[in-house]
């Protein structure tokens, strides 16, 4: 039995060093990615915490982002007076989770066009719920997978296709107002 034991102790002793390499790994990945994205964001601004809230509000602002604003007013509404007052881009956090609003149409050509590899969706956060709607297409797709999507679905996207959009968008959206 001793002759058997000894072998199962070793393998243990290996299996759990491997367990640690791995969450050490994982955990360093993480820690890798939170500096990066930490490094990439830092020059933006960021949302100020509203005026008027006393020292316990910043307190709450700087551990948790503007978690109470948002719960105050309605959250679209709070980001829409954010990107309004600050400049296009700004940066937030929610929930200890860094996330971008952007709010002009030069900051979506900073990021679609030139920027693009420096922002990831965060599909584990803001889109999870909505994966089963919208699927792996344009929307969702990071990286290379977006770039190709992106690559095929342009010459649909051709400027006097769009403005065809908006005259169609705006004759069945009378029609329906007409209906109700």
């Amino acid at each position: 039995m001793t002759e058997l034991s000894e072998p199962l102790a070793h393998g243990a002793i290996v299996l759990s060093i491997g367990v640690l390499g791995f969450l050490l790994g994982q955990l360093i990945k993480v820690v890798l990615r939170i500096r990066r994205m930490t490094r990439v964001l830092s020059p933006m601004p960021k949302a100020q915490p509203p005026a008027g809230t006393g020292l316990l509000g910043r307190i709450v602002h700087a551990c948790f982002g503007p978690v109470i604003p948002l719960f105050l007013g309605t959250p679209w509404e709070v980001m829409r007076q954010w990107v309004t007052e600050c400049p296009p881009i700004i940066r937030i956090r929610i929930l200890m989770r860094p996330c971008v609003i952007v709010g002009s149409a030069a900051g979506l050509k900073r990021i679609f066009q030139t920027k693009q590899r420096l922002y990831e969706k965060d599909l584990a956060f803001s889109y999870y719920p909505f994966l089963p709607i919208l699927g792996s297409g344009l929307v969702t797709a990071n990286g290379m997978l977006w770039q190709k999507q992106r690559v095929l679905i342009g010459p649909a996207l051709r400027l006097d296709i769009l403005d065809d959009v908006v005259r169609i968008a705006t004759s069945a959206v009378g029609r329906l107002s007409e209906k109700l």
